[in-house]
């Protein structure tokens, strides 16, 4: 989708551009931005496999569908970014997921229409609370510098403090059986193999431990 199309960025208010997998987090955070206001989404193909992009994607268009019934006309933009970013190392061609998301969204960025860009990571990903985090937002800046003198656009993580069984806690729970998390699907479905499968079984049984169901 065309933004210029779509906004005058002296008329409008900017609005969030969300990075948006259809996974349990990304879900929430874009459920919970919905509620203040519009927003744009983006998906990045961080070097998954194909089978697991496609799912994605299919959980994405179904969850959009029911957030544009709950929330209409507040998902303003939509961007898929379906060719990977690759590092190639010699004859290897390598991907690291956080790289590919940044180097996708800034693809679309729209600093006349974007306020911030908002990545789901939580805490019990581990990510959060090491140097990639810092090294990423450093990453993003040096970005901005060599293409948009004087601006300025935030990459924030407003989830970073809390834990998958919070999040699930406080999630529509209208939207929790079209996500998605498995990282090597089998036949469409989720393989209960993977670790982001494992790690969601231990969220569902601490969730059950915590609440009785």
């Amino acid at each position: 989708v065309d933004n210029n199309n779509l906004i005058d960025g002296n008329k409008m208010s900017k609005v969030p551009l969300v990075l948006f997998s259809g996974g349990l987090d990304s879900t929430y955070l874009v459920s919970t931005l919905l509620q203040s206001g519009p927003v744009d989404v983006i998906y990045v193909n961080g070097g998954q496999c194909k089978d697991k992009i496609k799912c994605e994607i299919e959980a994405r268009d179904k969850l959009i569908e029911k957030f544009n019934t709950y929330y209409p006309y507040k998902i303003q933009g939509q961007y898929e970014i379906i060719d990977p970013v690759y590092l190639h190392t010699g004859s290897d061609k390598k991907w690291t997921q956080p790289n590919a998301w940044i180097q996708g969204v800034y693809r679309v960025l729209h600093v006349a229409r974007h306020k911030a860009v908002y990545i789901g990571y939580v805490k019990d990903d581990g990510f959060a609370f090491g140097g990639a985090m810092r090294s990423l937002k450093k990453l993003w800046k040096n970005l901005l510098k060599v293409s948009f003198t004087g601006k300025h656009v935030s990459l924030k993580f407003p989830l970073k403090h809390l834990s998958k069984v919070e999040i699930l806690e406080n999630l529509d729970k209208r939207l929790l059986d079209d996500g998605w998390v498995c990282e090597l699907p089998v036949d469409g479905k989720h393989c209960k193999k993977c670790k982001p499968c494992k790690l969601m079984e231990l969220v569902l049984y601490d969730y059950k431990c915590r609440n009785g169901k």
